[in-house]
């Protein structure tokens, strides 16, 4: 028999006691409680509703944490319907944590892997009611065999399309309609698993909290990496038809940097190898398995001066920029276009380009990026001044070297170039984010027509 929560709003204080519960029994760190009561409408504004939400992990029949963790670190208890988290085989890599709309995992940072709740799966199937609902004062959260449930559209709940374990009462309080209406999930901006391409034929405009879990200064390892990876894939395609004129062990050295950078987003760095053991459904499994192969066979064609081996390994090169692009399919997206112009596929053919120094590929490439910037920029005004000031002092270097003309120094347009491309990915990690059940609430209080 497998299992499902209840939870009933229209009972519901606030009053946190399966919050502490859960702590309790899971022994969770501040700030890292495995369950959370989410208010909406706090501060009481009196043209909108309150209510609160107790949310953990749903256990989702389409579990979004299981489809996309690359190690493959977690299981489904057969008896309850639990999705479980293998302690032992999880690298630590918070990936889950972005695709979970619920915000159910949790990275601890002592441990150097993932928390999250288990549906106190063994108390289950022995009979008794998990911590949470045992503690709750007021019967608003309970425990039932699982069934077919009717969606309840709430601020806070924004994809029933996983399935999650969990029914909601319709709640009765004044202003439910309206609200139903703008959390609808049809009606939602920014709603995880949604590809960029679908959201704007639906006309859509993602949005995503101000501060969220995505920053470019947690994530500067990605960052990097994501630049050094289109840079290498460039480097052996402009080599193709060469011989050795790029030194191996520059090669190599900057694959071995590239591959530790990655690695050091890791909780669980022994264990980083299990990042490739889910390559039939994680694009970040894909990125990490196309990124090594694309290595070995890049630093053994040029070792070797085989250029039918290089020509594979810029090909699989290649797909490893697409699968970069794709890891981030599951984040909500501030920009205005389908396409960044951080692309690493794009950066890919772009610095390409920029090697074989013919106006006649780096022109199109240089007129598309510079595109997909303006569109940001007319966007949103606050990166204007910021963009106005770097391409006044690097700009000038970037045109000069588009027409060809060689009488500026290689070294200051690398430089100029480099700089320019480190903020446009910088702005990339800035303008992405992941829905949460209190973002999701904050942004319809604030943005009601967003909903």
């Amino acid at each position: 028999m497998t299992f499902q929560f209840v939870f009933d709003p229209n009972h519901c204080t606030g009053c946190h006691a399966c919050q502490v519960a859960c702590d309790l029994e899971y022994n969770s760190s501040p700030g890292r409680s495995l369950r959370n009561v989410h208010t909406f409408n706090e501060n009481h504004h009196p043209d909108r509703p309150v209510f609160s939400l107790s949310l953990a992990c749903n256990h989702c029949e389409g579990a979004p944490c299981m489809k996309h963790c690359p190690a493959l670190a977690y299981r489904r208890d057969s008896l309850t319907g639990a999705v479980l988290l293998i302690q032992d085989t999880c690298i630590g890599c918070r990936y889950c944590t972005w695709a979970c709309p619920f915000d159910a995992p949790k990275f601890d940072e002592e441990m150097g892997i993932i928390q999250k709740c288990t549906f106190c799966h063994e108390m289950l199937a022995s009979g008794e009611n998990p911590r949470c609902v045992q503690a709750c004062p007021v019967n608003a959260l309970n425990v039932e065999e699982k069934q077919d449930v009717r969606e309840t559209s709430l601020p806070g709940i924004t994809d029933w399309s996983i399935k999650p374990a969990l029914r909601v009462v319709l709640p009765r309080h004044a202003g439910y309609e309206e609200m139903a209406l703008i959390s609808h999930p049809n009606r939602m901006n920014g709603i995880p698993g949604n590809s960029p391409a679908a959201s704007h034929k639906k006309g859509i405009t993602t949005t995503c909290p101000q501060q969220g879990k995505i920053s470019p200064i947690e994530e500067w390892p990605l960052l990097i990496f994501t630049l050094t990876v289109p840079i290498l894939v460039a480097w052996l395609a402009l080599d193709l038809g060469q011989t050795q004129t790029i030194p191996v062990t520059w090669f190599m050295g900057v694959g071995v940097v590239a591959s530790g950078l990655s690695a050091l987003h890791l909780g669980r760095k022994r264990r980083a190898y299990r990042a490739i053991f889910n390559l039939r459904h994680s694009w970040l499994s894909r990125e990490i398995a196309g990124f090594a192969i694309f290595f070995i066979l890049g630093s053994i064609s040029l070792f070797l001066g085989l250029n039918t081996l290089k020509m594979i390994a810029v090909l699989i090169g290649i797909f490893t920029l697409y699968a970069i692009d794709r890891v981030y399919d599951i984040t909500i997206r501030k920009f205005p276009t389908i396409l960044h112009s951080s692309s690493a596929l794009i950066n890919g053919f772009y610095f390409a380009s920029i090697g074989l120094y013919r106006p006649i590929y780096l022109i199109p490439l240089l007129a598309l990026k510079t595109g997909l910037i303006w569109s940001r920029i007319h966007a949103n005004h606050t990166l204007y001044p910021k963009w106005k000031e770097v391409l006044k002092l690097f700009g000038p270097i970037l045109v000069i070297g588009a027409l060809g003309v060689q009488t500026i120094s290689f070294v200051s347009m690398v430089i100029g170039i480099g700089i320019l491309e480190i903020l446009d990915r910088h702005d990339f990690y800035n303008e992405i984010d992941v829905i949460t059940p209190k973002s999701h609430m904050q942004s319809i209080l604030n943005n009601p027509e967003n909903g």
